[in-house]
């Protein structure tokens, strides 16, 4: 617990300097502890380049621990990297399955993604 708190701050400047670079070094450590939230935010770093150099397979590789681990938010980042070959190859099998469970986990974004990726698919 203590890694999460200290990632947040340092990522947002809560009564410190922000420091992207020791916010991923803190991220890191509660996401190999297997804090699914953890994983989830260390993708996102490694996906769009912040405190970390841009690595979308790690990025995808995060996700995933992520999304098996019931996160939504994961689940549904995982469905467009197989959708769109992000770090991955195009899977749209996969992308399909990942785009169903963060709906079932509840993730009220995946019904329109589910949609637009049907509507997308279907024109192919």
């Amino acid at each position: 617990m203590p890694s999460v708190i200290l990632q947040f701050v340092t990522k947002n400047g809560e009564g410190v300097e922000v420091d992207l670079k020791k916010a991923v070094h803190w991220c890191q450590r509660s996401a190999e502890a297997g804090n699914s939230n953890a994983q989830y935010n260390l993708a996102h770093c490694y996906s769009n380049g912040q405190g970390v150099e841009i690595d979308l397979e790690k990025a995808v590789r995060w996700y995933k621990k992520s999304a098996e681990a019931g996160n939504s938010y994961a689940q549904y980042n995982l469905a467009i990297c197989y959708e769109t070959g992000k770090g991955v190859e195009i899977d749209l099998e996969r992308a399909f399955r990942w785009y169903q469970k963060s709906a079932k986990a509840g993730n009220s974004q995946c019904a329109v993604a589910i949609s637009q990726f049907v509507t997308r698919t279907a024109k192919e």
